[in-house]
């Protein structure tokens, strides 16, 4: 049964606790024998060593801000309690960090900058860094990206790298830079602008707790459209979900060189043409002509002389 606290527990616990100087914080789970009396016979006079195993889930709201939190049990027989060592769990922020970059390889950011139509670049989804020693196993490492399918295509090309050294129960090493692509899966739903890329529940169990863990996610796009473009994604882990920062890119109106203007024909008036009348061609030039002429008419005049004189 589980009570807030131990002034809502049974009178027996709390006396049991009380009188051995014992104050346990917050609330209280106890675990008691349905029948005292079979219970002594099968596990007290036999020397039954008793193991209880007792799930516990992370709280959203730590998992969000990180910490750590404490448990301790107490054992309580014939009337006398005896407390154990006080286990500390350590809980990790989960801090997802949003980028844009033209490849993996790159270390300039683009978030806030320019992107050139059709250009292609990848945003980058950087996960959580899960501590050592952390309080519970690593079964969940999810990214989760909206993207705007009116300006970025999405063709499916992902890789999965990681940030950290880390070890796996089979006895591999990994090291920071490490592709880890082949460890995960993705879904995408082009329709809608969503791809989920999961790490594999057996890898992620597989991972040392005594190592630290953290991966990162390049999502390969193509801008397609111009204008002002943000973009978040979700990480999850075991569970909690956290919102990362946003990144905003601009993509300008793709400018198009100016075509030149055709010319209009003008409209001319037509020339009114002068006749012109022409002499008979004799095949002489024209001062020969005015020099027949000249002969022509001396002649008709010396003979009207003749004529006159001869009356």
């Amino acid at each position: 049964a589980l009570y807030e606290s131990l002034d809502k527990a049974p009178s027996g616990v709390q006396e049991a606790l009380k009188s051995s100087n014992f104050t346990p914080k917050g609330a209280i789970q106890v675990f008691e024998a349905e029948n005292p009396e079979e219970f002594y016979k099968t596990y007290v006079q036999t020397g039954e060593v008793l193991t209880i195993t007792n799930p516990m889930t992370v709280k959203k709201e730590l998992g969000k801000t990180g910490g750590k939190y404490e448990n301790t049990a107490y054992q309580i027989d014939f009337g006398m309690a005896y407390v154990t060592e006080t286990v500390v769990n350590n809980v990790p922020k989960i801090e997802p960090k949003k980028d844009v970059v033209i490849d993996h390889l790159s270390k300039e950011s683009l978030d806030g900058k320019e992107l050139k139509l059709n250009q292609t670049f990848n945003y980058k989804l950087v996960g959580s860094l899960i501590p050592k020693d952390r309080s519970e196993q690593l079964f969940e490492y999810k990214f989760s990206d909206d993207y705007d399918e009116t300006h970025d295509e999405y063709q499916g090309i992902y890789q999965v790298f990681a940030t950290v050294d880390f070890e796996t129960s089979d006895g591999q090493k990994f090291k920071a830079g490490d592709e880890l692509t082949k460890y995960t899966s993705q879904v995408v739903d082009k329709n809608k602008g969503k791809v989920g890329i999961s790490f594999d529940n057996t890898f992620l169990k597989s991972i040392l707790e005594t190592s630290e863990f953290q991966a990162e996610v390049y999502l390969q796009m193509t801008r397609i459209q111009a204008g002002t473009v943000e973009n978040t994604y979700r990480h999850t882990v075991n569970g909690v979900e956290v919102v990362s920062n946003t990144v905003v890119t601009h993509t300008p109106e793709e400018v198009k060189p100016e075509q030149p203007k055709k010319e209009e024909p003008k409209h001319e008036e037509p020339k009114e043409e002068v006749s012109k009348v022409e002499l008979p061609n004799t095949g002489m030039s024209s001062s020969n002509n005015l020099a027949l002429l000249g002969m022509a008419m001396g002649t008709i005049a010396l003979a009207l002389s003749m004529r006159k004189k001869k009356e």
